[in-house]
C-alpha cells in the first residue's frame, strides 16, 4: 500500500527475501548485478589513469582487467599491489589469487562465512572449468547440489551462470585460484 511517489532503493550482496519475480513482472524494480558493474577496458583503463602511482601500460592494464574480470574491488588491490612490487611487468605476470591482497579479501569476505559443507563443496569442485549439478552430485557425494549452486550465485559467491536455465556455471577466475590454492 506505499504511494506511487515512494522510491525504495537497497544496496546488498545477497538478494533480498522480497517477492523478486513477482516484483519483476510489475516493471518496478532496476536491479544492478556484478555484470553491469564489471569494468570494461577502456574503464579499467581510465581507473588506473586517474591514479598517480599506476606504471602500467596499456596493455598491461587490460591483462589486469581480464585477469580480475573487471571486478572493481580486485583492479583496486591490483593498484595496492603494485606499488609494493619493483618490476610491474612481472606483477602483471604473475597476479593472482596468491596475491596478498586478494586472498585476504576473498578469505575474509567469502571463505570465512560459509559453513563447513560450502566449504567443503567449493574445495571439491574448484578444479572444474565449468560445473553443474549433476557433476557436482556425482564428484562430491552431496545430493541435491542444484540447490547449492543456486544458492551460492543468489549469493554473488564469485559463481557465474553460463546459461539462463542455470544449468551450467563457473567460478570467477581469482575464487578458483584461491580455491584450488587451498586444495592443495
Amino acid at each position: 500500500n506505499a504511494p506511487n511517489n515512494l522510491h525504495l532503493i537497497m544496496s546488498t550482496r545477497h538478494d533480498p527475501k522480497l517477492s523478486l519475480a513477482r516484483i519483476r513482472t510489475t516493471g518496478n524494480v532496476l536491479e544492478i548485478r556484478s555484470e553491469e558493474l564489471k569494468f570494461f577496458p577502456s574503464e579499467a583503463l581510465e581507473f588506473f589513469e586517474l591514479c598517480e602511482q599506476n606504471t602500467l601500460d596499456s596493455e598491461e592494464v587490460i591483462a589486469i582487467n581480464k585477469r580480475t574480470e573487471g571486478w572493481a574491488a580486485g583492479l583496486q588491490m591490483a593498484l595496492i599491489s603494485l606499488n609494493h612490487h619493483p618490476d610491474p611487468s612481472v606483477f602483471v605476470k604473475q597476479f593472482s589469487a596468491s596475491n596478498r591482497y586478494i586472498m585476504d579479501y576473498l578469505i575474509e569476505e567469502v571463505w570465512c562465512h560459509q559453513n563447513q559443507m560450502i566449504q567443503s563443496f567449493l574445495m571439491q569442485t574448484s578444479f572444474l572449468e565449468r560445473l553443474n549439478a549433476p557433476l557436482c552430485e556425482w564428484l562430491t557425494g552431496i545430493p541435491d547440489c542444484q540447490s547449492i549452486l543456486e544458492t551460492l550465485e543468489r549469493a554473488n559467491l564469485f559463481l557465474i551462470s553460463l546459461d539462463q536455465d542455470r544449468k551450467w556455471y563457473r567460478y570467477h577466475h581469482l575464487f578458483a585460484d584461491l580455491l584450488q590454492k587451498r586444495l592443495q
